[in-house]
């Protein structure tokens, strides 16, 4: 496919679930991204991750790709200078959660590669989105009553991952972050009046190291480590800087994992929910006799 495929990048920590007319060439995205081929036709372009590379041959080539996807904005700068450099087209899609602005940005995407999705490609666009919603849906039945905390390590965008789950009938009552993208504004106003309940507290704040731990009530499934942490809940979803989730299948995804955190506690020996340890030394009887006879002398 290499001869008649156009190369990208993507710029992800994880291998991510791209919603967009590429055909992978990984193992392990080509799963997630295989239905696109469906709404465009193969072999439209070959994507290369960096989780994904097996070989340095592999890693010289991303050097030759057409353009660099990312998700995070704070890889804005590094793109913007591959495309002074390489002559790469940097293309940001931001990891968000709303279904009209996701497809939006699919749209997008492929009008910037030169590949636009037809128009009757929406029985694609709501096959996806139905995807998601199912899945939503068993996610809010499993969690139940219990709250919903994120946190603003987990994702780049909380704001936006707080009003769909709200949209879907969940109980997002916390948000932890330090500060908000200026993307996340209309969410933040959004939010302001339609869930006046959620409250946001700080992830790094000293301060934080009082709050209560063992909150009343039917307990919190989180989203993130920092709201695993100061919820102190067992039953979380362990994901970083968006998990290389993203689009319908990455919503689709993420509703599996919070269905999976609601039905089962977390107890391995590397639960980050697990992190108030007491270690107590207990000096020796013999040596603190000897000092206090050395004391004493």
């Amino acid at each position: 496919a290499a001869s008649i495929a156009a190369p990208l990048n993507v710029a992800s920590r994880k291998a991510a679930s791209i919603a967009a007319p590429l055909n992978v060439a990984s193992r392990k995205a080509a799963s997630i991204a295989a239905p696109l081929n469906t709404a465009l036709g193969k072999d439209c372009f070959i994507v290369r991750q960096l989780p994904t590379l097996e070989r340095y041959e592999e890693y010289k080539c991303m050097g030759e790709a057409l353009a660099n996807i990312y998700f995070n904005p704070v890889i804005k700068f590094a793109a913007d200078d591959m495309e002074k450099r390489l002559g790469q087209k940097g293309i940001y899609l931001p990891a968000l959660y709303d279904f009209r602005e996701i497809e939006r940005c699919e749209r997008l995407l492929t009008e910037k590669l030169g590949r636009p999705i037809p128009d009757d490609a929406r029985a694609w666009f709501d096959t996806l989105r139905y995807e998601a919603e199912d899945a939503l849906l068993k996610a809010k039945m499993a969690v139940g009553i219990r709250e919903i905390a994120i946190d603003g390590a987990a994702v780049t965008r909380p704001l936006s991952l707080a009003k769909m789950l709200f949209k879907q009938g969940f109980r997002v009552t916390r948000v932890y972050a330090d500060a908000f993208l200026p993307e996340e504004t209309e969410d933040f106003r959004w939010l302001a009046i339609h869930a006046p309940e959620i409250r946001i507290y700080p992830m790094t704040d000293s301060r934080m190291r009082r709050a209560d731990r063992k909150p009343e009530g039917p307990g919190f499934v989180a989203i993130g480590q920092k709201a695993t942490y100061f919820t102190g809940t067992r039953h979380f979803v362990n994901l970083v800087e968006n998990g290389g989730l993203y689009g319908f299948r990455g919503i689709r995804r993420l509703a599996e994992l919070i269905e999976d955190a609601a039905k089962l506690e977390n107890l391995s020996p590397g639960n980050p929910a697990i992190t108030s340890v007491l270690i107590i030394l207990i000096p020796d009887s013999r040596a603190t006799s000897n000092a206090r006879k050395k004391s004493s002398a």
